[in-house]
């Protein structure tokens, strides 16, 4: 296998894939699925992207670092005893700022982005996320950040609001998005809305901790372990590069 390298935004890598695979011919990519205009039902394997490579079945690749599976693999008897009660509480907490940021990219355009996030800056990256999560919050973020989008696309505040009531029943409890949080929901959200618990149960330091710490694990037990038969999607995206 050849090595692994980070790359820009997803819009323009196929330009970018095009112009490696001249001197490189088994280049391909794996892209973050984003926020599915149209709920899509989990299929546990990598999706084929524009024949240059594939997407994730879920959002981003945090979902994965999230998932209770990999968390007690990764962290053993250090996981926390109720991290299942936590990850559901946070999906719980985010669930309309969900369905905003999901309305927001269903009007994405490439050529002049439309800004999902609202709030204020988080942690070392300076990661967006808001204090509140209910409808007037949602609401209010949509009406901004579609008032500062600029773009030869015309889109109404209205148009954004509606899809937004529209898809909100997908992401509360028992809609068909919340039951697969760990696809539709946004794992960096999600990671921020555990910030709170992970630092009230004393576990990890909070959400970059955590995830340092589930990084250190996984590279640990990957001395010793097949961590690609941690998750179904692991093993098949392996099938398939095995295959090329």
């Amino acid at each position: 296998m050849g090595a692994i390298l980070p790359d820009q935004s997803k819009f323009g890598i196929d330009k970018r894939i095009q112009i490696r695979r001249e001197t490189v011919p088994n280049t391909y990519c794996i892209v973050d699925r984003d926020f599915a205009s149209v709920w899509q039902t989990p299929i546990n394997k990598p999706h084929y992207w524009q024949g240059l490579g594939w997407h994730w079945d879920r959002k981003e690749v945090e979902n994965y670092l999230l998932d209770p599976v990999v968390v007690q693999k990764a962290l053993g008897a250090n996981a926390p005893a109720n991290y299942q009660t936590l990850l559901e509480n946070a999906a719980d907490l985010i669930a309309k700022y969900q369905a905003a940021r999901t309305a927001l990219a269903s009007y994405q355009n490439p050529r002049a982005w439309l800004n999902t996030k609202f709030g204020k800056s988080r942690g070392q990256h300076n990661y967006i996320f808001p204090d509140a999560f209910d409808d007037n919050t949602c609401q209010s973020g949509i009406k901004n950040n579609v008032k500062n989008y600029l773009s030869r696309q015309t889109i109404t505040i209205n148009e954004v609001l509606n899809r937004y009531q529209t898809i909100l029943p997908e992401f509360l409890a028992g809609g068909i998005r919340r039951q697969h949080f760990l696809y539709a929901f946004s794992g960096k959200d999600l990671l921020w809305a555990l910030h709170k618990p992970l630092m009230a149960a004393k576990v990890g330091g909070g959400a970059s901790l955590f995830v340092e710490s589930l990084l250190k694990g996984i590279e640990h037990k990957s001395k010793t372990e097949d961590i690609a038969t941690w998750l179904p999607e692991w093993q098949a995206l392996r099938e398939i590069i095995e295959q090329i």
